[in-house]
């Protein structure tokens, strides 16, 4: 047999040899899991938001020419400041889920938490969270859907 036909079968068998190799521990490997949302808006239905944090109270709403504070005199928002943050209320991902039932609610600091946020939308849904303390090492803070019981961590 010739010398260079035995070379290439060499080679081909090779990489179908490898083919079959990285196909397999790829398929056998586990997807990649994505982190949850803590719920999910379309942007363009949300109408108002409401931030009660420590005390005080801010009222946003969207109006046909654009967001406004509700402060009493509808004072248009700042947009380059404002224009992601009806995106970033519209479907939060949480970092990870840690209680499906929450015992007690002061270990996280929700027993009386530090910022509540309403979403209301065009068609009625009324969206409520609940934000509480932050995590020991400070880059996620504590977060519940207000009737829910479900812990959630949501980075800062």
């Amino acid at each position: 047999m010739n010398v260079r036909l035995s070379l290439l079968l060499i080679v081909v068998l090779a990489l179908i040899s490898g083919s079959v190799f990285i196909t397999r521990e790829l398929s056998t490997k586990e997807p990649k899991k994505f982190e949850p949302w803590l719920f999910k808006l379309d942007t363009d239905e949300i109408t108002a938001i409401f931030v009660d944090s420590q005390g005080s109270h801010m009222g946003y709403a969207r109006q046909e020419e654009g967001w406004v504070i509700k402060d009493g005199a509808d004072t248009p928002v700042f947009n380059d400041k404002w224009a992601g943050t009806p995106l970033l209320l519209s479907g939060p991902r949480v970092q990870r889920a840690l209680l499906e039932q929450i015992e007690d609610l002061t270990l996280y600091g929700l027993d009386s938490p530090q910022t509540e946020v309403r979403i209301e939308t065009r068609s009625g849904v009324t969206t409520e969270l609940e934000l509480g303390d932050p995590t020991p090492d400070g880059s996620n803070w504590y977060v519940k859907l207000k009737d829910s019981n479900q812990l959630f961590t949501l980075p800062t």
